[in-house]
């Protein structure tokens, strides 16, 4: 019902100003939830001390845990793809975000033989070419901004094709920048494929049916 943001670095002096929200946080806390939150925090800069965080939040609201966030690789060799030149045509582009998607999962249909009587997905494949893939992957973190450049930027650099994909917080109604909130629907999706190839783009943002933003 209602969103309310939480200035962690300055908590303790808000909360000696009788801040609202910081106040309501701690009555909900002694009040209301048995339950175990877990939280995640992100920062814009790449250095983040969490000792900066008052110790106040440590008494029984939250206990941090400065933790690093590691990256998975999984390589696949001779992965089955389409024509991945990017077009006008929406149908075209349709199809190759179904393959992009089932790529980044590492479907089993694209590096195996699989019968055709179980799918027939790989022979509807207009183009069949075959490349080695890699997937990198960052998750169970909340990744700045900041981070998301860093990384398009690298790729942009060293790649002819590749693909994006930035994938929102579950039930988050917030939206990008100032263009408006989401509203719960079905998970509040909020979700951004990016697709390269060659100087060209294709960008997909994916929200969930009747969402004004």
């Amino acid at each position: 019902m209602y969103i309310h943001s939480f200035d962690l670095l300055n908590f303790e002096d808000c909360v000696k100003r009788n801040g609202k929200n910081e106040i309501r946080l701690l009555w909900y806390a002694d009040n209301i939830s048995e339950d175990v939150f877990k939280f995640t925090f992100t920062s814009e800069s790449d250095n983040i001390d969490t000792h900066l965080v008052p110790k106040l939040l440590e008494k029984g609201i939250l206990i941090l845990e400065n933790t690093e966030t590691e990256s998975r690789v999984f390589q696949c060799n001779e992965v089955l793809h389409p024509d991945l030149t990017i077009t006008k045509d929406e149908d075209v582009l349709a199809e190759t975000l179904e393959w992009l998607t089932y790529a980044s999962i590492r479907g089993i249909q694209l590096r195996q033989e699989v019968d055709l009587f179980i799918s027939r997905y790989p022979a509807m494949l207009e183009s069949s070419s075959k490349s080695d893939l890699a997937i990198i992957s960052i998750d169970k973190s909340l990744i700045s901004s900041k981070v998301q450049k860093l990384i398009f930027n690298h790729v942009c650099n060293t790649l002819n094709w590749f693909a994006l994909f930035s994938y929102g917080v579950k039930n988050v109604s917030r939206s990008y920048n100032s263009s408006g909130e989401h509203y719960f629907v079905d998970d509040g999706a909020n979700d951004i494929v990016f697709f390269s190839q060659e100087g060209k783009y294709a960008m997909w943002e994916i929200t969930d049916s009747g969402d004004p933003h």
